[in-house]
């Protein structure tokens, strides 16, 4: 009987101690994680749009999955920089910083009630549709 009670004990001290292992690893994973997003929101990117200079987090520019930016610096594929250390993006930049790169730090969706033409083909270049509304997608 005692023999049983401590094999009871030492089995329940293993499930404690496989417990503890996993939720370590588990800490660890979320702080490597937490590290990493820390790491990537103090990157600064510098883009040249249209000859325009704008500066954001690397955080903001990878925000939305399939856009544009977030494939260009997915580290899938090589960016040319300029030599002062822009990436040139040869498009209009009218909209890219007051529209579409707020869009991209914090998901301000501020459109006109009628969203001009440029600033539709500017959504839809760079991957911002989940911008739009209903009927904005349905009108284009």
């Amino acid at each position: 009987n005692l023999h049983s009670k401590v094999q009871g004990l030492v089995h329940l001290l293993q499930e404690l101690r496989e417990k503890q292992e996993k939720e370590r690893f588990a800490f660890k994973d979320a702080t490597s994680w937490a590290q990493d997003l820390n790491d990537l929101q103090h990157q600064v990117t510098y883009l040249n749009v249209g000859g325009s200079h704008f500066h954001t987090s690397m955080t903001s520019a990878t925000r939305v999955p399939d856009s544009m930016l977030a494939v260009m610096f997915n580290g899938h594929y090589t960016v040319d920089h300029e030599e002062d250390g822009y990436v040139s993006i040869d498009w209009d930049p009218t909209f890219f910083g007051g529209t579409l790169l707020s869009y991209m730090r914090d998901g301000s969706r501020f459109l006109p009630r009628e969203p001009p033409e440029q600033l539709l083909d500017d959504i839809s270049y760079f991957g911002l549709d989940q911008l739009l509304g209903e009927g904005d997608r349905k009108r284009k």
